[in-house]
């Protein structure tokens, strides 16, 4: 089989399967959409949640420790004493 075969072969199957997959997330939908439509206020939800613990990755919340509040993932937050962490040495 010469690679002009293959790919055409290959296409075959791809059309195939595409077909199959777009026919199934049809009869999903048609057949599903009350239970996917009542999981959305609580997908949104745990979006939400999920949202708030990655986007909190970067905050550092010891205040009382005289460091910054806010050190970014990208670069060097500046410190008066020219090093991060406490004042003490």
């Amino acid at each position: 089989m010469n690679p002009h075969e293959q790919h055409r072969t290959n296409a075959v199957y791809w059309g195939g399967f595409l077909v199959f997959l777009s026919i199934s997330v049809v009869f999903l939908w048609t057949e599903h959409r009350a239970h996917l439509l009542g999981a959305l206020p609580y997908a949104l939800v745990l979006i939400c949640l999920l949202m708030h613990f990655l986007m909190h990755r970067g905050h550092r919340h010891d205040y009382a420790a005289g460091t910054p509040a806010f050190i970014p993932r990208f670069g060097r937050h500046s410190h008066p004493e020219g090093q991060h962490g406490s004042a003490r040495a």
